[in-house]
């Protein structure tokens, strides 16, 4: 019932409506790669869920760029929490090897939409790196702290009210005009079960925290 609860709310989600009205492929991509992690929730994966989840993720893989790259830390974690064996993983990491080397070519432009091609943010790390010449200054505006830095703040950024509910992304394309990308019930809701879920006995809880994380 929760899970048909948490489905119902999703769907009629502002992002949701929004990339679904459209037809952009992010959708479809999302549905693959969780119907793809479903079974491999389990401890003892049969073969034949296995070989389901095998197609479903490299449906996936080959739709939206997104899933592949989280996909290192998904089976990270599958195998730290032993939820698949070391022969299954090898299956699935040659999976995602084939899928990469084939989107390989269609990811070049890529590089251009990256906080690394972001050239306002290469010249404010020039100008603060020249006028702070301390030891720490090198440190912190050296290329690796700084966008490392940066990285973390905008992965955490996400997870705000400001960027989920109030404002949303930059990018008009990600959010319907006028909208953000949950509503505040949604929000809360998702809030109230993170915490839940953390306090309960239920077993495999930070399997699932890690996977939303």
């Amino acid at each position: 019932n929760i899970g048909y609860f948490s489905a119902f709310f999703l769907a009629i989600s502002p992002w949701a409506i929004h990339y679904s009205r459209v037809g952009f492929e992010a959708n479809l991509a999302l549905a693959f790669f969780i119907a793809g992690l479903i079974p491999l929730l389990s401890k003892k994966v049969p073969w034949k869920w296995f070989l389901f989840s095998i197609a479903c993720l490299f449906i996936s893989f080959m739709t939206y760029n997104a899933p592949l790259v989280l996909f290192p830390f998904v089976l990270g974690i599958m195998v730290m929490t032993k939820h698949i064996s070391y022969k299954q993983s090898f299956f699935l990491l040659l999976v995602g090897v084939i899928a990469f080397v084939l989107i390989l070519p269609a990811t070049k432009g890529k590089g251009a939409i990256t906080i690394f091609s972001d050239q306002n943010l290469g010249e404010m790390r020039k100008v603060r790196r020249m006028q702070d010449n301390t030891i720490v200054g090198r440190i912190r505006y050296s290329p690796v702290v700084f966008y490392v830095s940066a990285l973390t703040k905008n992965y955490i950024a996400t997870f705000s009210p400001s960027f989920l509910v109030i404002q949303g992304g930059r990018n008009p394309w990600h959010q319907p005009t006028g909208a953000s990308h949950m509503t505040w019930s949604f929000y809360l809701l998702a809030l109230f079960g993170g915490i839940a879920l953390l306090c309960s006995n239920i077993k495999g809880k930070f399997t699932l925290l890690s996977l939303l994380l």
